[in-house]
């Protein structure tokens, strides 16, 4: 598989974040760290969805997941940095500020679209 777009690439790691909250909340059981050297965005919610058998707590943890997505677009780099750390995914302030950028210059696109 080719490597993911920048894009692509935000969209999984804040997917990740968002999916380690939600089933911190709704699957408390499950183990959401992952091993910094081993970690690849989009790997632990194909890894919980693959293992998830029970169907209410999937949906249950996807839409708060989703919804959660839309919160983490709108962070700054600090906040972001923190949340991941929160939940155990690995990323650094650098790639934090990426992130926070790139979805920043996607709503400004947007509104200026919107005029």
């Amino acid at each position: 598989m080719a490597a993911p777009t920048a894009n692509q690439f935000f969209h999984l790691l804040l997917g990740d974040i968002a999916m380690a909250a939600a089933i911190s909340t709704y699957d408390p059981g499950y183990s959401v760290a992952q091993r910094p050297g081993n970690y690849a965005p989009g790997r632990l919610r194909d890894d919980w969805l693959a293992q998830a058998g029970d169907g209410a707590l999937r949906q249950r943890v996807v839409g708060l997941a989703n919804a959660g997505m839309g919160a983490l677009q709108r962070m700054e780099q600090e906040t972001l940095t923190a949340t991941a750390a929160r939940y155990g995914i690995p990323i650094d302030a650098a790639v934090a500020q990426e992130v926070a950028e790139h979805f920043e210059r996607r709503r400004n696109a947007v509104l200026r679209y919107r005029r």
